[in-house]
């Protein structure tokens, strides 16, 4: 056992710790051709690593002799995989949902929606929350809860479509677990006795003693509405439109009534499952052509910055509860600023004000001209950046001009859902190449990425050129607001961009 999952267990001694070797997690990593998108791939390993040690732990240290099945089958786990996290295991007659997360912070337990409110997905009565560790070799079962808790004191978020509880509601010892187990769900006790060696006095941190007839946790599920039919023609309409190529589960597409029939029905579920698989050896990625890029020619998907960050409000004018300055207030402005670019100003306030006059300088020729002078004489390459990205935007036919887009891409549940962007700018330069911005950042004010995400500059033929890492700080949490790579490329190069995160990574091609 690593010194540093001993300290863990020093720390939360009533959680469930489980080693895992590096070979099972060789064995454990699937192929490319069983999941469309690496979301799913790292969910599929994610889950299957969790459910693998488990089952170890439970036959190894529960000492019950019932047989315990996966629900509904192993068969079924990858058509529920490429869209839903979590995997349901039928412990005699109740059904425990385990819900794995590689997130580094776990404040709160998110559990998926399908997992509650379809009818013959409803754990009776069971959740754990599974904290996976790949890197470290472990796997932490930080505590668990019931249906009914879910239902009537969980936080539904409609965006995301999950239950949560904040970690100190979780029951982590599982002792309490079994201890419920050996009571039925009424007023009956079961002939069951608790596993040998998972004993508790009492069950729940109530004043119920084993002996007692009545349930510690009481009902342990809540009333789930029953789901509406959906006609053959309906289904077919939704698998068509489902089964598109995407790097997303498509879970979030439909209205949720809608995709909960269609996630029921096992053989609706297995055709989506087998559709997605073949769209996904099909089309190529779409290549990015950046030279077109200084012609104001974008792809899909590539937007103003601006539009995905909220514009950071250096100066009165540019605050976002005043009116739309006029003419003459941007003048006055425009020549106020100005003169901050001079070079006996700190370098900080001569990239701001550069910043500033893209915002508000369109058109102006003094401006154009005097973002130019910045580019000659600015000490720093941040500032050079500034300067000729707000030129692109002031005046877009100057030969020195530079471009700047962003794209969302999201890395699944590695960051809690929420995603990041991908950044890059290019800016021409007088020998014929061009330069290249790249930057992976938050979109979330005052998020910081996880330690360990790459950003990686990989050749045509896949052969990493240059990789930068965001780091973490002593307690093992991000420090880097962002990482990026800057770089010159000749006319006609292709290159790659890939954004890793555990073992979820998003890939874009580019061409100069």
């Amino acid at each position: 056992m690593s010194t540093m999952l001993e300290a863990f267990i020093t720390l939360y001694p009533e959680q469930t710790w489980l080693e895992v070797s590096p070979k099972q997690l060789e064995e454990t990593m699937p192929s490319q051709q069983e999941y469309s998108y690496d979301v799913a791939r790292s969910t599929a390993f994610t889950n299957r690593l969790t459910l693998n040690a488990f089952v170890d732990w439970f036959k190894a240290e529960s000492g019950i002799d019932e047989q315990l099945k996966v629900w509904p089958s192993l068969d079924a786990l990858p058509s529920i995989w490429e869209m839903v996290n979590g995997t349901a295991i039928q412990l005699g007659e109740t059904r425990v949902v385990l819900i794995p997360s590689q997130e580094i912070d776990i404040n709160e337990f998110c559990v998926p929606a399908e997992w509650v409110d379809i009818p013959s997905w409803a754990a009776d009565y069971y959740y754990l929350a599974v904290q996976v560790s790949p890197e470290d070799c472990w796997l932490r079962i930080c505590g668990y809860t019931t249906h009914k808790k879910l239902k009537q004191a969980g936080l539904y978020d409609t965006i995301k479509r999950t239950y949560s509880l904040e970690q100190e509601e979780l029951i982590e010892d599982l002792n309490v677990m079994w201890v419920a187990r050996s009571f039925g769900c009424d007023t009956r006790l079961r002939s069951r006795s608790v596993p040998e060696g998972l004993s508790a006095p009492y069950a729940c941190g109530t004043a119920t003693p084993i002996g007692a007839s009545v349930c510690p946790l009481g009902n342990r599920k809540a009333a789930i509405k029953p789901l509406p039919s959906l006609s053959q023609a309906q289904a077919e309409n939704l698998l068509a439109q489902l089964s598109q190529r995407s790097c997303y589960s498509p879970r979030l597409k439909v209205d949720f009534e809608q995709w909960a029939t269609l996630m029921e029905n096992e053989k609706w579920r297995q055709h989506l499952y087998e559709r997605r698989i073949a769209q996904a050896v099909a089309p190529q990625p779409v290549l990015v052509n950046l030279s077109q890029w200084f012609s104001n020619v974008f792809e899909e998907y590539w937007q103003i910055v601006e539009d995905i960050f909220a514009p950071t409000e250096l100066i009165p004018v540019l605050s976002s509860r005043s009116p739309e300055p006029d003419r003459e207030s941007k003048l006055k402005a425009i020549a106020s600023i100005i003169p901050l670019l001079n070079p006996h100003h700190e370098e900080l306030l001569r990239c701001q004000a550069a910043g500033v006059l893209g915002k508000i300088g369109v058109g102006s020729h003094d401006v154009s001209i005097a973002l130019t002078e910045l580019l000659h004489t600015a000490r720093d390459e941040k500032t050079r950046w500034q300067a000729a990205i707000s030129l692109g935007k002031v005046n877009p036919d100057h030969p020195e001009a530079g471009r700047q887009r962003a794209k969302l891409i999201d890395l699944g549940m590695q960051l809690g859902g929420y995603p990041v962007a991908l950044i890059v700018a290019v800016m021409p330069r007088t020998d014929g190449k061009v330069n290249v911005f790249v930057q992976v950042q938050p979109t979330q004010v005052e998020t910081l990425l996880p330690p360990g995400m790459k950003l990686g500059l990989l050749s045509e033929s896949e052969e990493i050129i240059r990789e930068v890492e965001a780091r973490k700080n002593a307690l093992g949490q991000g420090k880097d607001e962002s990482i990026q790579l800057v770089f010159s490329c000749s006319s006609a190069t292709h290159f790659r961009v890939k954004v890793t995160c555990n073992n979820v990574n998003f890939t874009e091609s580019f061409v100069i």
